[in-house]
Parts: C-alpha cells; structure tokens; sequence
C-alpha cells in the first residue's frame, strides 16, 4: 500500500458503521482475512463529530470508530481484536467490511454513489459475499480488499446513473 492512504472512514467489527467519509476509500470493500480487517479498523481516520470533542472539519485517527469510547490502553484493545482468531473452542468470526457512502469525484465534488435508500445495493452485495461458495464468487482483488465485480450491485432501477468505474478506481492523491 506504498503511496496509497484512506483520508477517512470507519469500521465495526460487529456489524457496519460508516462515517463521513469523502476521501478515496472504494465504496465498499471486504478484509482479506482477520487480522487484515483489524488491520483496517484499526487504521481508520474519520471527521470530527459532537462525540469526538467536535473541533469543525478536522480528520482525525478514530480507530474502529471508538475513538471517543475508549475506556482502557488501545493497544489492550487491539489485541483483544486480534486474539479473536486463535481462541480455543468454536469460532466463527465474522467478515469485515469498511463502507464509503460518502466518496466524492475530485474534480466535481459531486458523490459517487446516491446513498440514502440505495445503500441497500451494498447491503445486498455484503450478504452475498457472507454466504458465499468460493472467494472470488461476486468479487475481484484489490490492492486494499476485495471488491464488487462488475455487475455484481444490482444497479436496475437505480434513479441516476452511477461511474462504477469511478467508485471503485483508487484514488493516489
């Protein structure tokens, strides 16, 4: 991931959370493995909010999205996270995915995905990829995860045309 840095976003390990997020993340992306989502939680960066001591538009580290809920030594906390894989007795860990709503085109500023009641697309493709017969089933390799293969959101219907390409091309700068 040399020259390559998300600007924002945010993950939880239980289920999807995402926040303002108008950086360069994919719209949606699944972990590789385990200590790769942690990985991807741990490193998150989000906008302020009310929750995190508000100071305006300001990026900030928000690791998992606690950042304001921390109540003991993060390092504590990650190896929790990480500890999940190598705990004796039935696991079943759940995969992670990190979800951009909010990402934008840099030269227009406009949004790339129309969000709202649409988001469910992404939802649908998730569930997909969470019972899923092989690895690559509805989904390609990327250099941060893997990704919808083309046509694999359902995009019929969908009120406005949407640059699939766009959304899902990494942005270097």
């Amino acid at each position: 991931m040399v020259g390559w840095e998300p600007q924002e976003g945010a993950i939880d390990l239980q289920g999807l959370v995402s926040k303002v997020d108008m950086g360069t993340l994919f719209n949606v992306v699944e972990s590789f493995n385990w200590r790769h989502g942690v990985f991807v939680g741990a490193s998150m960066r989000s906008e302020a909010t009310a929750a995190a001591e508000y100071k305006g538009k300001v990026i900030m580290h928000d690791p998992f999205a606690m950042r304001p809920f921390f109540g003991y030594n993060f390092g504590d906390y990650l190896a929790h996270w990480l500890s999940m894989e190598t705990r004796k007795g039935p696991t079943h860990l759940p995969k992670i995915f990190h979800v951009n709503w909010f990402r934008k085109d840099p030269t227009s500023g406009s949004f790339l995905w129309p969000g709202f009641g649409d988001n469910a697309r992404v939802l649908e493709w998730i569930f997909k990829r969470c019972s899923r017969e092989r690895e690559d089933e509805a989904a390609r390799k990327s250099m941060v995860g893997w990704v919808p293969q083309e046509g694999a959101i359902n995009l019929q219907g969908l009120g406005s045309k949407v640059d699939m390409g766009a959304l899902f091309d990494p942005q270097t700068s």
